[in-house]
């Protein structure tokens, strides 16, 4: 069901509970609920990613993390960036979710999307001017992986505090 890195699956359950993974990680594949929540939608159109950057700079410092926002804000803008782009592309231009979850001892980034196509890491030549945001994405976080999902997909990344 998933795909990405092979780096282990995170998602978040129904109930507010999320699986935060099956790579061996301590605690992968245990029930944990998050301490820190917020989730925004935002409509596919470039003023979403400075947006989010906002509203999410302001929950990180609110939560005590500026240790890792500009990472995670880093992070966050590349996936939304690649959210914002393939649903502008879609005939009803669905909009994009961003969730930010936080625990004592973790922060995970959520960006879902209704488009069909699915995140990978790819190698662009030297002079062209996209396609590194995901290996800027694998640089950055501790993890990150994609879930397929019946109506779209989600992306997320962690990282230890």
């Amino acid at each position: 069901m998933s795909g990405g890195t092979g780096a282990g699956n995170g998602c978040l359950l129904p109930t507010g509970k999320s699986v935060p993974g099956r790579d061996g990680q301590p605690g992968a594949g245990t029930i944990q609920i998050w301490r820190h929540a917020s989730v925004q939608e935002y409509p596919p159109v470039p003023e979403a990613v400075p947006s989010a950057r906002r509203r999410a700079g302001h929950a990180m410092r609110a939560w005590g993390l500026d240790e890792v926002a500009n990472d995670a804000l880093m992070v966050l803008s590349e996936l939304l960036t690649n959210a914002v782009r393939e649903s502008a592309a879609m005939p009803a231009l669905p909009a994009v979710r961003v969730k930010l979850l936080a625990d004592p001892g973790q922060l995970m980034i959520e960006v879902f999307d209704r488009a069909k196509g699915m995140p990978r890491i790819k190698s662009p030549a030297l002079d062209e001017v996209g396609g590194r945001g995901l290996v800027v994405v694998a640089g950055l976080a501790r993890r990150w992986d994609w879930i397929k999902h019946e109506d779209g997909k989600l992306v997320w990344a962690d990282f230890w505090l």
